[in-house]
């Protein structure tokens, strides 16, 4: 005997889900340490984005490109951030695709700063032999390697 009564999900299964993803979920932004990410010479470019980010002693000065680009982009990554969670709340985006689309936002960030700094500069050696006077750019290999990996509780 049938009472009448249809169970409608409208929705309220996929919100719990992607409410339970987003508690646990990130993305990583920057350089992965792997051997097919290397400079020619065999050093990482992860190990050239450190040295650059933080300097080297007597050597390279520090030019913080990535500490820049998130200082400078911290409101707007913020409203990005409240509207993506909002967006997954009401199950118009999934948890991948909203770190995802934080994640790229963070890389054309980072991308602009290491394109856009100019301070400290180089030297005028350093000029002279890389032909540039842009202090993070000499082949724009670091530039193009920023990356993200974004992790989503539940998934592989």
């Amino acid at each position: 005997m049938e009472s009448g009564v249809k169970d409608i999900d409208h929705g309220y299964k996929a919100f719990v889900k992607n409410m339970k993803q987003v508690s646990g979920s990130y993305t990583k932004v920057g350089y992965p340490s792997d051997k097919d990410n290397q400079y020619p010479d065999g050093e990482s470019v992860a190990e050239i984005a450190i040295k650059n980010q933080f300097g080297v002693p007597k050597k390279i000065p520090a030019r913080p490109f990535f500490t820049n680009a998130v200082d400078k982009s911290k409101e707007q990554l913020a409203a990005l951030t409240a509207r993506e969670i909002i967006a997954v709340q009401n199950n118009k985006i999934n948890v991948k695709n909203a770190l995802t689309l934080l994640g790229e936002f963070m890389i054309g960030k980072i991308r602009k700063e290491i394109t856009d700094l100019r301070d400290p500069p180089n030297s005028a050696a350093t000029i002279k032999e890389k032909g540039s006077s842009n202090p993070l750019i000499d082949t724009g290999r670091m530039r193009a390697s920023t990356t993200q990996s974004v992790h989503v509780k539940g998934e592989l």
